[in-house]
């Protein structure tokens, strides 16, 4: 999720907040300097308790309202952290972060139509940004339309061609429509931006067994394994090739 955590400050890490202690000034910075300490101490129950003291004091904070819609994502409650962003949303309906959020929220909930409508509306508003053609993509990829998935994945290439992550999600969906050569091609520029990702050498290999090019699905195996030898699915790959 896109946040605007402050940074964490250890000497305010102990201090018990309640709602008449809030500076009612609109002076907030302890508050959320607690609240990132208690999201790196894992205590997201008591980071999310600050941020709603934040609202009942201020409810139009653009930053509790994010944090806490944050918070409430991880802890996987889709329809209360959707409360948040929805209202963000009223604040300032042209953030693209906030429609990208409220995406990753409806495809979590399984929603996949309203995730690309709301990851649409991001990309509107924020042409230029990889992650939201990636997460894009990956929605159109769970419905199965796969050449939107492609239109998709390819343009968050374009804009961010050195994350490898990009090109593992084309090739992921070049395996489904069984274009097994594209997806060893893209599986490789993974590697070539992710040599310590041995999942890919191991994908490549598969793309190669299914083009029945046995030895270089081997020798791609075998890159698995030496990159990480821990692997055990590079061995059964391995052995069934």
């Amino acid at each position: 999720m896109k946040d605007n955590s402050s940074k964490f400050n250890k000497d305010n890490s102990n201090k018990e907040l309640k709602p008449e202690n809030i500076d009612q000034s609109g002076n907030f910075e302890n508050c959320f300097l607690t609240a990132s300490s208690c999201i790196l101490k894992k205590d997201l129950n008591q980071a999310l308790e600050i941020y709603k003291k934040v609202l009942s004091v201020e409810p139009d904070n653009v930053q509790a309202l994010n944090c806490a819609g944050s918070v409430l994502f991880f802890m996987e409650k889709f329809d209360e952290s959707l409360e948040y962003f929805k209202k963000l949303n009223t604040i300032n309906p042209k953030d693209p972060c906030v429609y990208y959020n409220m995406g990753n929220i409806f495809a979590e909930k399984g929603e996949y139509e309203k995730a690309i409508e709301h990851y649409k509306k991001a990309v509107e508003f924020n042409p230029n940004s990889s992650e939201f053609y990636s997460a894009l993509g990956l929605a159109y990829q769970d419905i199965q339309e796969y050449e939107h998935a492609v239109e998709n994945y390819s343009k968050a290439i374009e804009l961010d061609r050195e994350n490898f992550e990009n090109y593992v999600n084309l090739a992921s969906v070049y395996m489904q429509i069984s274009e097994f050569e594209k997806a060893v091609e893209f599986y490789k520029k993974a590697i070539e931006y992710n040599p310590g990702g041995y999942k890919s050498y191991i994908c490549v290999g598969n793309g190669y067994l299914m083009l029945r090019e046995f030895d270089n699905a081997y020798e791609y195996y075998l890159k698995g394994i030496e990159v990480n030898p821990e692997y055990s699915d590079a061995y059964l790959c391995y052995g069934i090739a």
